[in-house]
C-alpha cells in the first residue's frame, strides 16, 4: 500500500510539474533568431542559496528567479539580452530518487516525446536524463536535462538551437552541500 501511495505521489507531482512548466514557459520565452556559435564563458557565477547549487554563466547572461506559491515550484532563468535563455524548473518531490529513468518519466508523462537520450551524472550518487523533445513551449524543438537531487526534480529546458548554451552552463553546475 505504501509503494502505491509513493507511486501516486510521484505521478501527481509530475502532472503538477508539467502544468507549471507549460505555464511558466509560455509566459517567459519569446525568442529572436540566433546563429549557433559557442558561448564565451565568463567569470559570472550564479549561486542559489535555497537549493545550494552554482553555475558559471556565459558572458552577458544574468539570472532571474520566480516562485509559484500554488505548485511549490521555483524557476531560475539564465538569459541574455539577445533572447537566449535556459530555464530551470525545480519542484519538490515526496521521495529522493537517485536515478531518474525514461520509463519513470513516460509513466507520468506518457505523451512527452523523448529522443536522443543521454545519461547525466549529478555528483557521485545521482543520475538523470538529457534528451530532445517537442515541447510546444519551445517551438516544438527543445533540449532538456531532468534529474532528481535531494528530493527535488530539476527540469532544465531550452530551445534545441540553444543546446550549446545549456551544455556550457550544465558543465559548470555544482551542488555546494557544505
Amino acid at each position: 500500500m505504501i509503494k502505491i501511495l509513493k507511486f501516486y505521489n510521484f505521478r501527481l507531482s509530475f502532472f503538477i510539474l508539467i502544468f507549471a512548466f507549460l505555464v511558466f514557459t509560455s509566459m517567459l520565452f519569446i525568442y529572436k533568431d540566433h546563429k549557433d556559435d559557442s558561448p564565451v564563458i565568463s567569470n559570472t557565477s550564479y549561486t542559489n542559496s535555497t537549493y545550494k547549487f552554482s553555475a558559471v554563466l556565459p558572458e552577458g547572461f544574468a539570472a532571474r528567479e520566480f516562485e509559484d506559491a500554488v505548485t511549490g515550484a521555483d524557476t531560475v532563468v539564465f538569459e541574455n539580452d539577445k533572447g537566449e535563455a535556459i530555464q530551470t524548473l525545480i519542484t519538490p518531490m515526496s521521495e529522493d530518487y537517485k536515478i531518474l529513468t525514461v520509463e519513470m518519466v513516460k509513466t507520468d508523462v506518457p505523451n512527452l516525446k523523448i529522443e536522443k537520450v543521454e545519461s547525466v551524472e549529478i555528483g557521485d550518487d545521482y543520475r538523470g536524463l538529457a534528451f530532445e523533445s517537442d515541447s510546444p513551449a519551445f517551438g516544438g524543438a527543445s533540449r532538456e536535462v531532468w534529474f532528481v537531487f535531494k528530493s527535488n526534480l530539476y527540469q532544465i529546458s531550452t530551445y534545441k538551437k540553444f543546446d550549446h548554451i545549456l551544455k556550457s552552463i550544465f558543465a559548470t553546475w555544482q551542488f555546494n552541500l557544505r
